[in-house]
């Protein structure tokens, strides 16, 4: 079945509506004309505004030179111009390629070549980082082949290059009016880029009205209505805090969005009272950051009713704490880029909600748990999740040998996740179903080994991966966070000893450390946390040889 095909079957059962992302919000607009649309530090836009402004912006890239259906690389942060240039991109039948504030030369230069971008749009400067001059350097040096650079404000090159200033709001972007640049509902409105740790990102398309969906789906679980604020504290390039209800589930709902700079506790916070924010999404490595100075920081928590947490593990008595110190409703949720969105709803029991990552969100979804043979499991059996639905992606944009073994033969998208449903059908995250540790012919699970070192109450968190080991084939190696200086290693082993835990599931080696690193999505980054390990080795193993000689 191709994409057409399979996007009119969904569309016959009842699930895609025909909508495009930028009508969607048109018709909020219309609801909405005079309510906050979007907040950040510097103001606000109305729902007409924003509106106006977005036509604006859809006109300006027109006449810039732009066309329906070229790619633009677009890395702005959490600030106000980022929704409307957005917005306005869509508007034109412009696919915006939703750049993180991570990203830096080497992602800017693969995934601008990869789908031949026309134009990088960035911030000259933002919390110390500078974006433009980046994207500059990668063209100057013809390693980024826009035609071209769009900034916040002015900038000039070494060479006299002046990047395009971008049109802010004032009095005449007032009552501008939309001009239909032949959006199709069907059409790819953007891509996304996957969050993983590979090596370079991944482009995944995303179709209008399968991406309006995704965000009204959830927004009913998750009870989003035109009274709701949320509160972006992730990068909202990405598709959580983007759809997950994110900012356009709350745009189409009728809702406010506060956008913050970091996700750091005392903005957030702020945030939060000021603007009397009822729901946000954060991940555990914030959470565990937020529940921490949630013991002596005093602000008033009294319009929050919702959290949801997702993309890592999350730990039992951090959840316990957020929910009493913030007197809030948990929902855990779990999906990606390509695809899936789960989440547990506040009527699931409390179990359900602490152990469990959910239900899909719309009933057209469907998944499975297979073998490595492609057998389907019973409940608790673990194994790979597959699933399809009429938000999942179609394939990865000029990536055929990904592709090729990248769906089952009945339509089923293979996640690499590692799985296993409950009994009333609950999605439960083991880890990656390539996240094994083959420690001398045993198979050991990273997540496994983190759950029962976070149970000893001298640890704060824990990451666990393999290393090459001539003797074993692989060694588990953990880094832990500790407040307790007199931790030893040994202490951990006798911990492990005294838990009942096999022998070959106990760490090979353990390194203490002051904080981890995370990749875009707040996953612990294990990739560069390994091997900023192996050059601290190789620089030790220098030291001790100067020595010698």
């Amino acid at each position: 079945m191709d994409i057409i095909e399979t996007l009119k079957m969904y569309e016959d059962q009842g699930y895609l509506d025909k909508e495009t992302i930028h009508g969607a919000i048109m018709e909020s607009a219309k609801k909405y004309p005079d309510k906050d649309a979007v907040i950040d530090f510097e103001g606000t836009y109305t729902y007409r505004q924003l509106d106006d402004y977005s036509n604006y912006l859809a006109d300006y890239f027109i006449k810039e030179g732009l066309k329906k259906d070229d790619t633009v690389l677009l890395q702005l942060p959490n600030i106000r111009l980022y929704v409307a240039v957005l917005l306005g991109l869509l508007k034109a039948g412009i696919k915006p390629v939703l750049m993180l504030p991570t990203h830096r030369e080497k992602e800017l230069e693969s995934v601008g070549n990869t789908i031949h971008s026309k134009a990088y749009i960035g911030c000259v400067e933002f919390l110390g980082g500078e974006y433009v001059s980046m994207a500059y350097k990668l063209f100057k040096e013809g390693r980024l082949n826009v035609e071209k650079i769009f900034a916040d404000t002015t900038f000039t090159g070494d060479d006299g290059y002046e990047a395009e200033v971008l049109p802010g709001f004032g009095d005449k972007v007032i009552g501008t009016e939309y001009n239909d640049y032949v959006n199709n509902y069907r059409d790819t409105a953007l891509y996304l880029l996957s969050g993983g740790t590979t090596n370079l990102p991944k482009l995944i398309p995303r179709i209008h009205e399968a991406y309006v969906y995704n965000a009204r789906a959830t927004c009913k679980v998750t009870d989003i209505t035109d009274k709701s604020v949320y509160l972006a504290v992730l990068s909202t390039s990405h598709d959580y805090p983007l759809t997950s209800p994110g900012i356009l589930g709350c745009l189409y709902s009728g809702g406010t969005i506060v956008l913050c700079h970091t996700a750091g506790f005392d903005e957030a916070f702020d945030m939060i009272e000021r603007y009397k924010v009822t729901f946000t999404s954060i991940v555990p490595a914030i959470a565990l950051i937020w529940a921490e100075v949630l013991d002596w920081y005093e602000a008033d928590f009294s319009s929050l009713e919702r959290i949801s947490l997702g993309a890592a593990k999350l730990d039992r008595e951090l959840a316990l704490k957020l929910i009493d110190k913030l007197d809030i409703k948990l929902h855990q949720a779990y999906g990606l880029g390509e695809g899936i969105t789960c989440y547990t709803s506040i009527d699931d029991p409390l179990d359900v909600i602490l152990e469990t990552q959910g239900k899909p969100v719309s009933k057209g979804d469907s998944v499975k748990i297979v073998d490595a043979n492609g057998n389907e499991l019973s409940p608790y059996e673990q194994g790979e999740l597959l699933e399809k639905g009429p938000y999942t992606f179609m394939g990865y944009y000029g990536n055929e040998a990904l592709n090729e073994n990248l769906f089952t033969e009945d339509g089923y998208l293979h996640t690499g996740d590692k799985a296993y449903l409950d009994a009333d059908g609950n999605v439960v995250i083991c880890g990656r179903v390539k996240e094994q540790i083959n420690r001398a012919g045993e198979n050991v699970s990273p997540v496994e080994v983190e759950t029962i070192l976070r149970k000893h109450p001298d640890i704060k968190d824990a990451t666990v991966f393999g290393r090459p080991d001539e003797r074993l084939g692989e060694r588990t190696t953990a880094m832990i966070i500790s407040d307790n200086p007199e931790l030893t290693n040994t202490d951990i082993v006798q911990f492990f000893i005294k838990e009942g835990i096999a022998q070959y599931k106990i760490p090979d080696e353990i390194h203490f450390t002051e904080k981890f690193l995370y990749t875009n999505v707040g996953k612990v980054d294990k990739k560069n946390l390994r091997r900023l390990l192996e050059e601290s080795e190789q620089d030790e193993q220098r030291r001790n040889k100067r020595k010698t000689d």
